[in-house]
């Protein structure tokens, strides 16, 4: 399986978790389809498991009142491309008035439905490389003002996104790592995050060890799981209530980290602003790892840290 499609079934499990996801990344799905109108619905891919999914999300949404139509065609190359069509004009209007005007404008509103909504069109439209190549994600839109919608949800996390023409396609795209981390983070695929950590860290050592040698790989590993889970905890942190609501000791490790995945903690206690021993850096990373397990748990929620 492609690192894309991974991502792909980790956001299924993401939306699954709450019927709120599934309204606003249906939505997200039927507006980057083929297309969207009220005689017609077209819902295209080449990957069969995304058009279960959307299935899955009509029938569960409409509690199986939709009829849904899918057919397969051969293009070029021997691939397969899944349609799935909603041509009833009783369907279309349940569908149009089940998402009437004020639910659409409180999708690109709130920010848990953002989040689905942006997931809904990644599946339809959107691919992202495998981090072991060259860091590259992008939506592939045919319209101007709907690439703009993706651009502006992305800009709306402090994500570095671009847009470009292709063959009378827009594509909205990213290319640093750090922002394909974030994006992958909110739209549900925190697996897919940390895998692109893990591997930018070993690559990250691997360049290090080649320019040191007699380099112990043994502490170089104990380093990398370290920071590979305090990374992870941080992330966990700044996307649940932002790292401005910790602690000012806790957040400047936290940043010393995230910029510098090989430090030692000792190197990391001599660059803060008042340096510290190396188990007083560990004992603030273990402060960080306490809220982030209060975060998972759900015991903490937004703004309650400080």
């Amino acid at each position: 399986m492609s690192f894309s499609n991974e991502v792909k079934s980790e956001i299924f499990s993401f939306i699954e978790k709450n019927p709120d996801r599934k309204f606003a990344c249906l939505y997200g799905i039927m507006l980057y389809s083929k297309k969207m109108a009220s005689d017609l619905i077209v819902i295209q891919s080449e990957n069969l498991e995304v058009m279960k999914f959307t299935e899955n999300l009509f029938n569960e949404l409409f509690e199986g009142k939709i009829q849904l139509h899918l057919d397969s065609s051969r293009k070029i190359r021997n691939s397969v491309l899944y349609s799935l069509k909603i041509d009833s004009e009783k369907d279309l209007s349940l569908i149009f008035d089940f998402y009437e005007t004020g639910k659409r404008e409180n999708i690109l509103l709130s920010r848990n439905l953002k989040c689905s909504f942006l997931a809904g069109a990644f599946l339809i439209c959107g691919s992202v490389n495998s981090p072991e190549k060259d860091y590259h994600l992008e939506f592939k839109v045919a319209d101007e003002a709907k690439a703009n919608i993706i651009s502006d949800l992305l800009l709306g996390i402090k994500t570095k996104v671009k847009i470009s023409e292709r063959k009378n396609n827009y594509i909205v795209y990213l290319k640093e790592s750090e922002s394909i981390e974030d994006v992958l983070t909110y739209i549900g695929a925190t697996n897919s995050t940390l895998e692109i950590m893990n591997i930018k860290i070993l690559k990250t050592f691997s360049n290090k060890a080649n320019r040191i040698r007699n380099c112990d790989t043994a502490n170089i590993n104990k380093t990398v799981n370290a920071s590979y889970n305090q990374i992870e905890n941080i992330k966990i942190i700044d996307n649940a209530i932002g790292l401005d609501n910790i602690p000012e000791e806790l957040k400047e490790v936290a940043m010393i980290r995230m910029n510098n995945f090989e430090m030692t903690l000792q190197e990391i206690g001599e660059s803060l602003k008042n340096p510290i021993s190396r188990s007083g850096v560990n004992h603030r990373f273990k402060k960080i790892s306490a809220i982030a397990e209060r975060i998972k748990s759900g015991d903490l929620k937004n703004n309650e840290q400080k």
